[in-house]
C-alpha cells in the first residue's frame, strides 16, 4: 500500500490517526485532507478551542504561526508536540493481550485509483571525497587567512 492508498483507507476507516505508512515522508495527512476535502495544517504544536473555532499553533522557521480554523481540518502534529509516554512492563504485557481489529481494504469502500504512486527505490547520496586539508592553528591570523584562501579556491566563498 502506498501513501495515497493509505490516506484513502484512513479517510474511510477513521478520522483520527496517530501514525503514517509513508516512511516518514509526511504526505499522508495532506493526501487524507485532499480525500476528505478539508484543509490540512502540518507541524502543529498546540491546539485549543476558541468558541466555535480551533486556535492552532504550528512551528515555522523563525517562530510560531497561530491560525484560527473553523470547520473540519486534518491536523498533523509535529514530532515534538508532546512528550511521549514510555510504557512500563505491565503496560506492555497488557497491550499484547488486547484484541486487534483488522479491516480488509475491500470493506472500507475505497474508490479505485486511476493514479498510483509507489516507492521504486531508496539510496543514500554518494559520499564526496574529503580533501583532508589541515591548517596549522599556531598562528590564528595566518590560519584564518589560509582558511579563507582554501574556501575561495573551493568556490565556497
Amino acid at each position: 500500500m502506498d501513501g495515497t492508498s493509505g490516506a484513502s483507507a484512513a479517510g474511510s476507516a477513521a478520522e483520527v490517526s496517530d501514525s503514517s505508512v509513508d516512511v516518514a515522508a509526511k504526505i499522508v495527512p495532506t493526501v487524507l485532507a485532499g480525500e476528505l476535502g478539508w484543509p490540512a495544517v502540518a507541524e502543529v504544536t498546540a491546539v485549543t478551542g476558541q468558541g466555535s473555532a480551533l486556535r492552532v499553533e504550528r512551528a515555522i522557521p523563525g517562530g510560531v504561526q497561530v491560525l484560527e480554523i473553523s470547520g473540519p481540518a486534518v491536523l498533523a502534529a509535529s514530532a515534538d508536540a508532546a512528550v511521549p509516554h514510555v510504557p512500563g512492563m505491565k503496560e506492555l504485557l497488557a497491550a499484547g493481550k488486547k484484541p486487534v481489529d483488522q479491516l480488509e481494504l475491500t470493506d472500507l469502500d475505497v474508490p479505485a485509483r486511476s493514479a498510483v504512486m509507489a516507492v521504486t527505490g531508496r539510496a543514500r547520496p554518494e559520499r564526496k571525497a574529503r580533501k583532508g586539508q589541515l591548517i596549522d592553528a599556531s598562528d590564528p591570523a595566518a590560519a584564518a587567512a589560509e582558511l579563507v584562501t582554501a574556501l575561495r579556491a573551493a568556490g565556497v566563498l
